[in-house]
């Protein structure tokens, strides 16, 4: 099993091991010694990169510099587009301050469309077999909002010194990941008007199931 958001479901796991024991090459688990144990990891940070694809899953990637606005507060933050059928997960991300003092950052969540908003960055696949000509990307966007009034709910409050200081999700007092609602965020600021701010984040995304559906 996993404790990983929306990975808990015995039978995806089945569907992974059997494309994995599938697989050409290597000698046949039933002849392996009888004394072996065979212990497979399918997820989670013991599991090798390359099974998410045998799971169905895809790695991705963005960053963002939003620069400052007299008056009003930058943000940038990371989105699920709503609609799209997908469960996305937020593994870790940075902020980085840019502005020639020390700054406060925080780390907020919201959903649904926030004013603002003035342009979008779609993340990329990590996973570079996805990457074609004809690809445009997942569709875990990096948004820019510049407002008079800061979006969402804070629940992560931290310092970060000048000349070019990183904060990241080392800071979460409750681990890094975070599931993304259909339209919601993961947003990051600095506490005052008037201030440049940097962020990426990276995580994976897959196909919703009928019975997830069902249950939300």
């Amino acid at each position: 099993m996993s404790d990983r958001p929306g990975e808990g479901y015995p039978y995806r796991f089945n569907e992974i091991v059997k494309r994995l024991l599938g697989g050409k090459g290597g000698e046949p688990l039933n002849e392996v010694a009888g004394d072996l144990v065979t212990s497979i990891v399918l997820e989670g940070p013991d599991a090798p990169f390359e099974y998410r694809r045998l799971g169905g899953i895809a790695s991705w990637g963005v960053s963002r510099n939003a620069g400052a606005n007299v008056g009003v507060f930058t943000q940038l933050g990371v989105r699920l587009q709503p609609s799209v059928g997908l469960i996305t997960v937020v593994e870790g991300f940075s902020v980085k301050n840019t502005n020639a003092v020390a700054i406060g950052v925080q780390v907020r969540v919201a959903t649904g469309v926030l004013p603002g908003i003035i342009g979008s960055t779609v993340s990329i696949h990590r996973d570079t077999h996805l990457l074609t000509t004809a690809s445009i990307g997942p569709a875990t966007l990096m948004t820019e909002i510049q407002n008079a009034a800061l979006q969402g709910f804070p629940f992560l409050t931290f310092s970060l010194a000048a000349a070019n200081a990183l904060g990241d999700s080392a800071f979460f007092p409750t681990g890094p990941l975070i599931e993304l609602a259909p339209g919601g965020w993961l947003l990051a600021n600095p506490i005052i008007v008037n201030q440049n701010i940097e962020m990426s984040a990276w995580g994976y995304e897959r196909v919703e199931e009928p019975s997830e559906v069902t249950a939300r």
